[in-house]
């Protein structure tokens, strides 16, 4: 992501934190875009996720060794006439994750539905972990992006990393922020509504586009195609633990002060028998 976006997610971050530190107590159900992160954070690297991000890795050492990563590259370095096509993927890339959980924020506010505030809270606590995690990989990994001017040979750059300490920034490089915190962002959506159908299937299509734009935009120049692959793998470890944590918290208070409910039970004795009923509004 742009240094623009990451500030603009810093700052919403921030300013919904402080929200919520200002409305406490005003609500049924309250949660903020902290709620449970010091778990969130270690979940997303426990259990499967482990595999998840040793994927990324396995995946981009063997689509590079390939030459995938180069054959994708030249591919769309010879047709520029996509480029009208893949334009949007990288703005939709910057913008997407802070609208969404703004926009879910503001509709929740202005119905004071605690559900949508949930989900907008997680979606940009999951967009925040997998930026940040993201920007360090960066950071320690240093791999150039497809720029045939800077390398003559792109086979060779295909497959080049410069481990250290930001030898290659960090907009650039391996994962791609696009794929990894768009795709926490959408996979966090999935997890808080696991029953919605339509969110599974745009959400798809939209990633499934992302990946295509960031690949091939301005001749495949801004990231490899396994920067894509694995960016994708880190956002699908991030995104689904978030999203989880937050439908599970707001049940959980859901079932605590339960809407209208009706409880129904028998008591024996051995001189009589009846039913208790307990009605609860």
């Amino acid at each position: 992501m742009s240094f623009t976006s990451r500030v603009v997610l810093m700052i919403a971050f921030v300013a919904l934190s402080c929200h919520v530190l200002v409305a406490q107590g005003k609500r049924e159900f309250s949660c903020s875009p902290l709620s449970n992160i010091t778990a969130n954070v270690a979940g997303s690297f426990a259990g499967m996720n482990i595999l998840l991000h040793s994927s990324a890795c396995v995946a981009t050492w063997a689509i590079a060794s390939c030459d995938i990563d180069y054959e994708i590259h030249r591919f769309f370095s010879q047709r520029s006439e996509v480029d009208s096509f893949t334009g949007p993927s990288v703005w939709l890339g910057y913008s997407v994750p802070v609208a969404l959980g703004g926009a879910l924020f503001a509709y929740g506010e202005a119905d004071r539905n605690d559900e949508a505030i949930a989900a907008g809270y997680a979606v940009l606590q999951a967009s925040l972990l997998s930026e940040l995690y993201v920007s360090l990989l960066k950071a320690v990994t240093g791999r150039p992006n497809p720029d045939s001017k800077a390398y003559p040979d792109m086979r060779i750059a295909s497959r080049m990393f410069r481990f250290g300490f930001l030898r290659g920034g960090i907009h650039y490089g391996w994962p791609s922020g696009h794929l990894a915190v768009n795709t926490a962002a959408i996979t966090c959506l999935w997890s808080f509504y696991p029953r919605s159908v339509a969110l599974k299937i745009v959400g798809g299509f939209y990633l499934a586009y992302l990946a295509i734009g960031v690949t091939a935009h301005e001749g495949s120049s801004m990231h490899w195609f396994s920067d894509v692959v694995a960016g994708t793998l880190v956002g699908l470890a991030i995104g689904p633990t978030v999203g989880k944590s937050f439908r599970e918290a707001y049940d959980d208070a859901e079932r605590m002060t339960g809407g209208n409910d009706v409880a129904v039970t028998p008591m024996i004795s051995h001189s009589s028998a009846g039913l208790s009923v307990r009605v609860m509004f």
